[in-house]
This record gives C-alpha cells, sequence and structure tokens, in this order.
C-alpha cells in the first residue's frame, strides 16, 4: 500500500501552512518576549513536539490562552505526526463528516487520532477542558500475548505427532476404551492444526499488533513521554480495553490498548 500524505503546500482540514504560521507569529513578536517567541518558532519549525518539557507547565498554561499557541500547538501535532510515518505505509483521513482532525491508520488499522473539534472542550466532557485548550491525542495499540502463528503451529504438530506415537494398552478391554478417546482427540487436534493453517486471521492480528505497537512506541519518543508518565483510567465498556492518561496544558493524550 502506497503512503497517501495531505498536501502540505495547501490548507487541510483548517491547519495552517508553515508560511502562514510564521507570518502569523510575526505579528505577536512585539508582545511576546525572546524567549515565548523563539519556543513558539521552534514549534513551528517541528524541531521538537509540543510535549517537550523545555518549559514549564506554568508557561504553557499561560501561553494556552493565546490564539496563536493553539494554531502553532494545532500545526506541530499534525505535522509531526504525518513525518512520524513517512515510512510506514499509512493512510490518512481528516475530513470525514466535518472531522476537524487527524486520523492515520497503517495497516488498515487506526493508530493515531487528533482532534480539535470545539465540541472536545466542552467543560462539561471532561474534567478541566477549557474553551481554550487544543484538543485530544489518542494512540491506539493491541496488545497480543498469544503465542505467535509459528509457536501455534509447532505445538500443535508436536501433540499429533506424540499421540500418534502413543502407545497402546495391551489389556484389550482398555484398549477399546483407549482408542476411541485417543481417535477423537487425534482428530481433534489435526482439526485444529487445518483450520489454523487456513486461518489469515490470526497472522493477521499479529501483523496490526506489531505495527501499532511500533508505531505507539515512536509517538511516545517523539514526544518524550515515558511509560511512568502515564496514569490508568478505568474503562466501563469494555473488559478487553485499558486507556491511560498524560495532560499538558491545553491537550490530553489518552493511550487506548486492546487486549486479545
Amino acid at each position: 500500500m502506497a503512503i497517501v500524505v495531505p498536501n502540505k503546500s495547501k490548507k487541510f482540514d483548517n491547519v495552517k501552512t508553515k508560511e502562514e504560521m510564521l507570518e502569523e507569529l510575526k505579528g505577536y513578536k512585539a508582545f511576546l518576549s525572546s524567549y515565548y517567541y523563539d519556543y513558539l518558532r521552534s514549534l513551528v519549525e517541528l524541531q521538537f513536539s509540543i510535549f517537550n518539557k523545555n518549559i514549564s507547565e506554568e508557561e504553557k498554561k499561560r501561553l494556552a490562552e493565546l490564539d496563536i499557541y493553539r494554531e502553532i500547538a494545532k500545526y506541530n501535532i499534525y505535522n509531526q505526526a504525518i513525518d512520524l510515518v513517512k515510512d510506514e505505509s499509512a493512510t490518512f483521513n481528516g475530513n470525514e463528516q466535518k472531522y476537524e482532525g487527524l486520523i492515520i491508520y497503517v495497516d488498515d488499522n487506526r493508530v493515531f487520532d487528533f482532534s480539535y473539534r470545539a465540541k472536545y472542550c466542552d467543560p462539561k466532557a471532561i474534567e478541566g477542558y477549557k474553551r481554550c485548550d487544543v484538543g485530544t491525542i489518542s494512540l491506539f495499540q493491541t496488545i497480543d500475548s498469544r503465542l505467535s502463528y509459528e509457536e501455534e503451529i509447532s505445538i500443535l504438530k508436536e501433540n499429533i505427532l506424540e499421540e500418534e506415537n502413543a502407545k497402546c494398552p495391551s489389556n484389550i478391554l482398555d484398549y477399546i476404551t483407549w482408542k476411541s478417546s485417543h481417535e477423537e482427540h487425534l482428530s481433534s487436534l489435526r482439526a485444529e492444526l487445518e483450520e489454523l493453517l487456513d486461518d489469515s486471521s490470526y497472522k493477521d492480528d499479529q501483523r496490526r499488533s506489531e505495527a501499532s505497537n511500533r508505531i505507539r512506541d515512536k509517538f511516545m519518543r517523539l514526544y518524550g513521554i515515558s511509560e511512568e508518565e502515564l496514569i490508568p483510567e478505568n474503562v466501563d465498556y469494555d473488559s478487553n480495553y485499558t486507556k491511560k492518561i498524560k495532560k499538558i496544558p491545553g491537550i490530553v493524550l489518552t493511550n487506548y490498548v486492546y487486549h486479545l
């Protein structure tokens, strides 16, 4: 699958171009200290992510009150995400049902979602949100704790061979009982192996799981977020899901994990 990249030279889903962002930032030069101005310019240049810790949380809170910061944050998140998956077989969706944001799919799996729709900033929706918030980032990964496809086949083949070479009882009565049970078990193992060999979904699940974890780890490194910084939250709707949260001023990042 060829990578389909949004045209950065045009406006896409209300994200401004680099030239527009730099020009707009110039209008704030008289009002911002060189410290803040250089920081915002570096975000536009994609030198680091919005999660970078080179300014304090309190300083980010003050910046989050400015329209220019929210626009630059949106630009930074959007374009860094596209650049991060440029070597992957990725597809993008940012305009489905007037969706204001960016969704990234790898191997037909949603792995990233950045939403900056106003309704996500409704203070009634998520505690701590304000109208000045930038939006939400969601990372999606699948954890497959099952044995690998090859291991499953190998174990089944070993079990079949063991059953085929099993010694039968010498007593005729015991033999009759054993033979029936033995043949039933052997038939079941062979059917299970045949089903697994014909089942491409098992391999597809593991391939998608590997891809989702690889992309998720790339974003964690890009954002400089450690596992310890993610705070677990309850998931009531599905016992197979877990989620963890990381908040910075204006942005909530949620790591959704699906357990096979």
